[in-house]
Protein backbone atom coordinates (compact mmCIF):
# COMPACT_ATOMS: atom_id res chain seq x y z
CA UNK A 1 0.00 0.00 0.00
CA UNK A 2 1.70 3.07 -1.13
CA UNK A 3 1.80 6.19 2.10
CA UNK A 4 -0.67 8.12 -0.27
CA UNK A 5 -3.33 5.66 -0.39
CA UNK A 6 -6.75 5.90 0.83
CA UNK A 7 -7.11 2.04 2.02
CA UNK A 8 -4.71 2.49 5.14
CA UNK A 9 -7.72 4.66 6.39
CA UNK A 10 -10.52 1.89 5.46
CA UNK A 11 -12.63 1.24 8.99
CA UNK A 12 -11.54 -2.38 8.65
CA UNK A 13 -8.25 -1.44 8.77
CA UNK A 14 -8.32 1.37 11.64
CA UNK A 15 -10.31 -1.98 13.72
CA UNK A 16 -7.83 -4.12 12.56
CA UNK A 17 -4.49 -2.08 14.18
CA UNK A 18 -6.73 -0.71 17.40
CA UNK A 19 -7.05 -4.30 18.00
CA UNK A 20 -3.58 -5.51 17.60
CA UNK A 21 -2.81 -2.65 19.84
CA UNK A 22 -5.10 -3.40 22.59
CA UNK A 23 -4.01 -7.01 22.88
CA UNK A 24 -0.44 -6.44 22.23
CA UNK A 25 0.65 -3.24 24.04
CA UNK A 26 -2.66 -1.93 26.51
CA UNK A 27 -2.12 -5.11 28.96
CA UNK A 28 -4.16 -2.89 31.86
CA UNK A 29 -7.27 -2.57 29.43
CA UNK A 30 -9.72 -4.38 28.45
CA UNK A 31 -13.49 -3.79 26.44
CA UNK A 32 -16.70 -5.13 28.44
CA UNK A 33 -18.72 -5.85 25.15
CA UNK A 34 -22.05 -6.21 27.48
CA UNK A 35 -21.04 -3.01 29.07
CA UNK A 36 -21.10 -1.27 25.34
CA UNK A 37 -24.55 -2.59 24.71
CA UNK A 38 -26.00 -1.20 27.87
CA UNK A 39 -24.40 2.26 27.00
CA UNK A 40 -25.83 1.69 23.22
CA UNK A 41 -29.01 1.08 24.36
CA UNK A 42 -29.36 3.60 27.42
CA UNK A 43 -28.40 6.23 23.93
CA UNK A 44 -31.20 8.74 23.06
CA UNK A 45 -31.47 8.24 19.12
CA UNK A 46 -32.74 11.41 17.94
CA UNK A 47 -29.77 12.82 19.80
CA UNK A 48 -27.11 10.73 18.90
CA UNK A 49 -28.71 11.05 15.31
CA UNK A 50 -28.12 15.15 15.58
CA UNK A 51 -24.57 14.82 17.17
CA UNK A 52 -23.49 12.73 14.84
CA UNK A 53 -24.05 14.78 11.50
CA UNK A 54 -20.56 15.45 10.69
CA UNK A 55 -18.73 18.98 11.00
CA UNK A 56 -18.14 20.42 7.52
CA UNK A 57 -15.18 23.37 7.65
CA UNK A 58 -14.61 25.49 5.35
CA UNK A 59 -10.80 24.21 3.95
CA UNK A 60 -9.50 22.62 1.45
CA UNK A 61 -7.30 19.64 2.21
CA UNK A 62 -4.36 18.83 -0.36
CA UNK A 63 -4.20 15.18 0.93
CA UNK A 64 -5.89 12.68 3.43
CA UNK A 65 -2.99 13.06 6.12
CA UNK A 66 -3.70 16.63 6.41
CA UNK A 67 -7.52 16.24 6.89
CA UNK A 68 -6.62 13.52 9.33
CA UNK A 69 -4.44 15.90 11.34
CA UNK A 70 -6.40 18.76 11.45
CA UNK A 71 -9.42 16.23 12.23
CA UNK A 72 -7.16 14.46 14.92
CA UNK A 73 -6.21 17.91 16.38
CA UNK A 74 -9.82 19.45 16.96
CA UNK A 75 -10.87 16.04 18.37
CA UNK A 76 -8.41 16.21 20.66
CA UNK A 77 -8.61 19.72 21.93
CA UNK A 78 -12.60 18.94 22.22
CA UNK A 79 -12.14 15.15 24.18
CA UNK A 80 -13.37 16.48 27.58
CA UNK A 81 -13.43 19.63 27.29
CA UNK A 82 -14.13 20.75 30.88
CA UNK A 83 -12.23 23.54 30.07
CA UNK A 84 -14.85 24.78 27.30
CA UNK A 85 -16.76 27.16 29.62
CA UNK A 86 -13.07 29.09 31.70
CA UNK A 87 -11.99 29.29 27.82
CA UNK A 88 -15.16 30.87 26.73
CA UNK A 89 -14.67 33.31 29.05
CA UNK A 90 -11.57 34.56 27.57
CA UNK A 91 -12.97 34.51 23.84
CA UNK A 92 -15.91 34.49 21.83
CA UNK A 93 -14.90 31.60 18.84
CA UNK A 94 -13.18 29.16 18.99
CA UNK A 95 -11.03 28.79 15.37
CA UNK A 96 -7.79 28.57 16.64
CA UNK A 97 -7.08 24.96 14.60
CA UNK A 98 -8.70 26.83 11.71
CA UNK A 99 -6.04 29.37 11.66
CA UNK A 100 -3.41 27.18 12.44
CA UNK A 101 -4.05 24.78 8.99
CA UNK A 102 -4.49 28.36 7.22
CA UNK A 103 -0.72 29.50 8.35
CA UNK A 104 0.96 26.43 8.51
CA UNK A 105 -1.46 23.44 6.32
CA UNK A 106 1.17 20.71 8.24
CA UNK A 107 -0.23 20.50 11.69
CA UNK A 108 2.21 17.30 12.54
CA UNK A 109 3.85 16.47 15.46
CA UNK A 110 6.80 18.63 14.24
CA UNK A 111 4.74 21.39 13.52
CA UNK A 112 2.63 21.41 17.07
CA UNK A 113 5.81 20.22 18.65
CA UNK A 114 7.77 24.07 17.72
CA UNK A 115 4.51 26.04 18.99
CA UNK A 116 5.62 29.10 21.15
CA UNK A 117 2.88 29.80 23.84
CA UNK A 118 2.45 33.56 22.08
CA UNK A 119 1.67 31.57 18.96
CA UNK A 120 -0.98 29.57 20.66
CA UNK A 121 -2.56 32.19 22.70
CA UNK A 122 -2.78 33.87 19.28
CA UNK A 123 -4.40 31.26 17.28
CA UNK A 124 -7.08 30.56 19.90
CA UNK A 125 -6.98 34.70 20.82
CA UNK A 126 -6.48 33.88 24.41
CA UNK A 127 -5.20 36.48 26.19
CA UNK A 128 -1.76 36.23 28.14
CA UNK A 129 -2.33 39.14 30.15
CA UNK A 130 -5.22 41.41 32.17
CA UNK A 131 -5.02 44.65 33.60
CA UNK A 132 -5.16 45.04 37.28
CA UNK A 133 -6.94 48.50 38.42
CA UNK A 134 -3.76 49.37 41.24
CA UNK A 135 -6.00 52.80 41.47
CA UNK A 136 -8.44 54.85 39.98
CA UNK A 137 -6.97 55.60 36.52
CA UNK A 138 -4.15 53.06 37.65
CA UNK A 139 -3.37 49.69 35.57
CA UNK A 140 -0.60 47.35 35.85
CA UNK A 141 -0.73 44.02 33.14
CA UNK A 142 -0.23 41.21 34.66
CA UNK A 143 0.07 36.98 33.19
CA UNK A 144 -3.31 35.78 33.15
CA UNK A 145 -1.62 32.56 34.74
CA UNK A 146 1.07 33.56 37.64
CA UNK A 147 3.15 31.24 36.00
CA UNK A 148 3.11 32.23 32.83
Amino acid sequence: MGTNSTLQYTPENVRESCATYMRDRAKHVSINGDKISEFVAGLDREQFDQLGEPIRYPLSFKSIEEEVNFLALVDLLNFGSGYRKPLHQYCDRMFGVIGMYISSSQLDAKTLRGLSLDSVANYFSLPLERDEQLSPGIYISKPVCPSL
